[in-house]
């Protein structure tokens, strides 16, 4: 397998738009704290779209494809194995509430109910975060012997 596969072009693919949407999640943050609120929900419904388009096309298709049959069902107990379910079980609560927040905001102009939101906000941020971060572990036990040598 070399950097030029195309697993690992998919997987570096997946990864830079998780990056992107990360970056968009700060932008949003840092609308919210200016106090543009409608902004911040803009910025967080598309980083939820581009998100969504990234689950449906890459994520479960290779988790279906390649982490279930390949390491999950041998042996559940494998590092590759249970950082995967956590993975897919924090992102699938990240998107879930995400997509709540953003059905529940539905580009209101008015951002009062916003604010009674803001603690699921905050454990949505939080277990996205924690998804990221496998999802970074899961490259690297992939595709980090690859990339080093």
């Amino acid at each position: 397998m070399s950097f030029l596969d195309p697993y690992t072009l998919i997987g570096t693919a997946s990864l830079i738009i998780q990056i992107v949407v990360f970056f968009m999640l700060l932008l949003g943050y840092q609308s919210k704290r200016k106090q543009k609120f409608r902004k911040h929900g803009i910025v967080m419904a598309i980083a939820l779209v581009l998100h969504l388009v990234t689950i449906l096309v890459i994520m479960i298709p290779s988790f279906t494809l390649a982490v279930v049959p390949e390491f999950i069902i041998p042996d559940p107990t494998m590092v590759i194995s249970l950082v995967g379910l956590i993975h897919g079980v924090t992102g699938i609560i990240a998107v879930v509430l995400g997509g709540y927040l953003v059905a529940a905001w539905r580009f209101k102009t008015d951002s009062s109910g916003c604010f009674k939101r803001k603690q699921t906000m905050r454990i949505t941020i939080t277990v996205w975060f924690l998804s990221l971060i496998l999802g970074i572990v899961l490259y690297a036990l992939f595709y980090g012997p690859l990339l080093m040598g």
